[in-house]
């Protein structure tokens, strides 16, 4: 298992920072277009040699399977998909810094990324303390308890096991699933509102529109009725000889 833990700082304006991971035969393991801030990511190299399994160590799985192959026929095939997937042992962490912006007064910048990268055998996950994460969970146990659930809250000299960590995993699952439905429904009535505020702009804009066309056309009409009343009545006064 190897985890990846990358702080990419903030957005540079008019650029993108694209993280892509992939092995020696360019199979696409991870792919993430402009990323930012703190990233997290976890996978598996199921064709890592660093196995222990059985006292055989420094075995892949695919060499494991050859070596308890019952004939000549299966070690053979064995042996030509392990040298086949030979290339896929090492791993690429790669960022792409895009510029997005190709005017002649763009300035590109150089972006800094910090990278942790933690790789994790059988062996090590056995010996994981799982007594260290207890007190992460006390929180957890708190709004079980406010839910009315049969727990116990968890201190340091309490059994955390394994199969607790998975039960209060699965709790925190839960309860991110619930939050991620609460946002994708105030999404939605955002999305909601701001169509019906575009509605409501096109709106005001085509009254103001048509508001502007009406004043325009009465105030030409207003001084073409003005003109020709001045013209009517100077015609008048000269036909009464008064001008």
């Amino acid at each position: 298992m190897i985890l990846v833990r990358i702080q990419a700082g903030d957005t540079i304006t008019s650029q993108s920072l694209n993280l892509n991971i992939f092995d020696l035969e360019n199979n696409k393991i991870r792919f993430k277009k402009n990323i930012a801030h703190d990233l997290h990511i976890m996978f598996t190299n199921l064709n890592s040699p660093y196995r222990v399994d059985d006292g055989h160590a420094m075995e892949s799985p695919l060499k494991k399977r050859t070596r308890r192959a019952d004939t000549v026929e299966r070690d053979e095939k064995g042996q030509q998909l392990l040298e086949a997937n030979t290339g896929k042992l090492l791993i690429y962490i790669c960022f792409d810094n895009v510029y997005t912006d190709r005017s002649w007064s763009f300035k590109p910048r150089d972006h800094e990324v910090e990278v942790q990268v933690e790789i994790k055998n059988l062996e090590s996950l056995q010996q994981i303390n799982y007594k260290n994460y207890a007190q992460y969970f006390n929180k957890v146990y708190k709004l079980q308890e406010d839910e009315k659930v049969d727990e116990q809250p968890i201190d340091g000299h309490t059994d955390f096991t394994e199969e607790k960590l998975e039960e209060n995993l699965k709790y925190l699952q839960a309860e991110l699933n619930n939050i991620v439905s609460s946002l994708e429904g105030s999404e939605s009535i955002l999305l909601t509102l701001m169509e019906n505020e575009f509605k409501l702009r096109d709106t005001n804009e085509e009254i103001y529109t048509n508001y502007s066309k009406w004043a325009i056309l009465l105030i030409v009409f207003t001084g073409v009725t003005g003109a020709v009343q001045l013209v009517y009545f100077g015609c008048f006064l000269r036909k009464q000889n008064i001008v």
